[in-house]
């Protein structure tokens, strides 16, 4: 969900200076514009990623995660609040991706940039999780560690869940149950991936509470 909030699309002029990327139209193409910032509230955290980039380096910054999470605490009276997403923590989302985060995802020949074929894919870019972390605290909320989502199942007891599955489908071959060793196999298969290194393992997993016992651990909370 995170990385489908709108963000702003800044990039650096020199040495602090910092300009956002606006959307203008040059005959029948939607084309890029740098102007200035268009809320000074950007301007302290655009700052800070600068510091880190050298001119001509982009990043993105998502003020919605402060909205989103002060109506979050509003909602929620007692209990913890969970996300998941593709993303990373500062300076790396800024040094790993000089060129920006955003990606589009659509058909093969619509193009890589987000200004082509507008409507025809979705626009997405990673969740920086330090502002996340910064967002849920002064919320209100009591984040927990963050964790990679393989780090999080395997505190839940994902082996063991993945060892009883291919138990399972083991014993349903030796009994000449072929089809359901078959359909174990596939929901083995779908449970590793959950947890696979270069893939779904990857997101990142933030726990946060709210009057609520102390998160201490990936998958377990003070009873």
């Amino acid at each position: 969900m995170l990385d489908n909030f709108p963000v702003h699309a800044l990039e650096v002029i020199d040495g602090d200076r910092v300009g956002e990327i606006y959307v203008d139209i040059d005959g029948n193409h939607l084309v890029e514009r740098l102007g200035r910032l268009s809320t000074p509230d950007l301007a302290g955290r655009a700052r800070q990623a600068a510091s880190h980039l050298d001119e001509g380096a982009r990043f993105e910054l998502c003020p919605e995660l402060e909205v989103w999470c002060c109506q979050a605490a509003r909602a929620l009276e007692r209990g913890y609040l969970l996300l998941l997403d593709h993303g990373d923590v500062q300076p790396d989302i800024w040094l790993d991706n000089p060129l920006g985060t955003l990606v589009t995802h659509g058909p093969a020949d619509a193009g890589p940039s987000p200004l082509d074929d507008p409507g025809s894919k979705d626009i997405t870019a990673k969740v920086n999780f330090s502002a996340v972390l910064q967002a849920v605290e002064a919320a209100g909320f009591c984040p927990g560690p963050l964790v990679s989502q393989r780090t999080w199942l395997l505190s839940l007891g994902l082996a063991q869940v993945a060892d009883e599955i291919e138990a399972a489908g083991f014993l349903s071959a030796l009994e000449g149950w072929l089809e359901q060793a078959e359909v174990l196999q596939g929901e083995l298969g779908l449970l590793m991936e959950l947890g696979a290194v270069g893939g779904l393992g990857d997101l990142l997993v933030l726990r946060a509470g709210k009057g609520a016992p102390a998160l201490v651990g990936p998958g377990h909370s003070i009873t």
